[in-house]
C-alpha cells in the first residue's frame, strides 16, 4: 500500500480512491484536493454517515466530523 510521498507511514499526502456510493448520497465523479491536511478519520466518518450510522468521529478523533465535500 502506498503511504503518501514521505514514506514514513504518515497519512499526510495519502491518496484514497472511493468507488461507488451514488445511492448512498456520496458526491461521485469528483476529485477532492484539500489544500490543508485532513485526517483520514474524516473520510471514515463520512463513509459511516453514508451507510446510515450518525457518527461525529471515529477512534482517537471522536468529534472530527465528516470530510467536507464528500457527502451530497
Amino acid at each position: 500500500m502506498e503511504s503518501g510521498t514521505n514514506h514514513n507511514h504518515s497519512p499526510r499526502d495519502m491518496q484514497y480512491l472511493v468507488i461507488g456510493g451514488k445511492n448512498l448520497g456520496v458526491n461521485v465523479g469528483q476529485y477532492l484536493n484539500n489544500t490543508t491536511a485532513q485526517s483520514s478519520n474524516k473520510l471514515l466518518t463520512s463513509v459511516m454517515n453514508a451507510l446510515g450510522y450518525a457518527a461525529t468521529g471515529i477512534g482517537i478523533e471522536p468529534s472530527c466530523g465528516p470530510l467536507p465535500g464528500f457527502l451530497a
